[in-house]
């Protein structure tokens, strides 16, 4: 059986905000522009991400 040194979560959080930092300058909003280009999301998905970005909002 193999152990991983680093968490998922922490690898998933590291690996992603890389990927936004090299491909969308960093800038969620384009990152999220991008990814729903075209794809239109259900009013569940709409609410679940407002929520989200509320909890993560700075003061």
């Amino acid at each position: 059986m193999v152990t991983p040194l680093v968490p998922k979560d922490e690898v998933q959080t590291h690996e992603s905000s890389r990927f936004v930092q090299h491909a969308f300058q960093g800038s969620p909003p384009m990152f999220l522009t991008a990814f729903f280009s075209g794809k239109p999301i259900s009013q569940e998905e709409a609410e679940e991400l407002k929520r989200l970005i509320e909890a993560h909002m700075a003061d």
